[in-house]
């Protein structure tokens, strides 16, 4: 499959991923990480183990498992997420996605199960530039603490840039704060996707020291701006759905972690 966001590493540019055949010890490895609350680690340990290959622009192709460990942890995580959704809903039996939404008009519930599941292959998939960023002015300035050589100081923010966040983010940040508060947890992904305030290039000492701050206290319709920019690449987790009740119709949203734990548990059942 053809990368929603092609991506640079090692000089090369990754545009495409062909996954394969699924072998037990990899259902293993990436439930044991499941089951430890980190979805991204679960997400890498399936989508290495099931990829053949990861191609350039070129046509040059990698195979070895340990270079694709690292190719796959430096990539968007949208690209990651995508492929792997892709692959877990290729397995005879995870093609549908099942869920229960409520109605945002009248509050009903409406069951989508058997007959009435969504199909994960039907899901549209958005596209991106190669290695692409986001900027950013801010709605609202935001200021920062500071602290050197025992002088405190107040740094003010206006603007960033940022690239998409990676794997390597999301499992550096899971090891920093932990999934409990999801909030946190991706403000600290987000800091580590940093690469300019102001004009200024950022380094990983001030991504990971003040860049949690800096989204802490950014105002929620800038925030909101950078999850629709990284919502928008991959595969499209929201489904039309209306109301049997009121007849309202709205966009539903699925989540990834919870159909990739759905998959992992009726695939030990069978």
């Amino acid at each position: 499959m053809k990368l929603p966001v092609p991506f640079t590493w090692g000089n090369r540019l990754f545009t495409d991923i062909e996954t394969g055949r699924v072998r037990g010890g990899v259902m293993a490895d990436t439930k044991a990480e499941a089951d430890k609350g980190n979805y991204f680690g679960a997400v890498l340990a399936y989508l290495v183990g099931v990829t053949e290959t990861m191609t350039t622009d070129a046509g040059d192709s990698v195979s070895d498992k340990g270079q694709l460990r690292s190719i796959i942890r430096e990539m968007p995580s949208v690209n990651s997420e995508t492929a792997a959704l892709l692959a877990m809903g290729s397995i005879d039996g995870n093609e549908f996605i099942e869920g229960v939404y409520e109605c945002p008009l009248c509050g009903k519930s409406l069951v989508c199960e058997g007959e009435t599941a969504d199909l994960i292959e039907d899901m549209d998939i958005g596209e991106g530039e190669a290695d692409e960023r986001f900027s950013l002015d801010l709605s609202q300035p935001v200021d920062i603490q500071s602290r050197k050589k025992d002088q405190e100081s107040v740094l003010q923010v206006r603007s960033f840039i940022m690239r998409h966040p990676t794997v390597e983010d999301y499992l550096k940040a899971f090891g920093r704060v932990g999934t409990v508060d999801q909030l946190r947890f991706q403000f600290s992904a987000y800091s580590f996707a940093l690469l300019e305030t102001d004009g200024e290039e950022r380094d990983e000492r001030w991504r990971s020291t003040y860049g949690p701050m800096l989204f802490a206290d950014m105002d929620r319709a800038d925030l909101n701006k950078i999850g629709k920019w990284i919502r928008s690449r991959g595969l499209a987790m929201r489904l039309p759905k209306a109301c049997n009740s009121c007849g309202k119709k709205w966009d539903a949203e699925v989540s990834g972690s919870g159909f990739f734990a759905s998959a992992l548990g009726s695939s030990e059942s069978r």
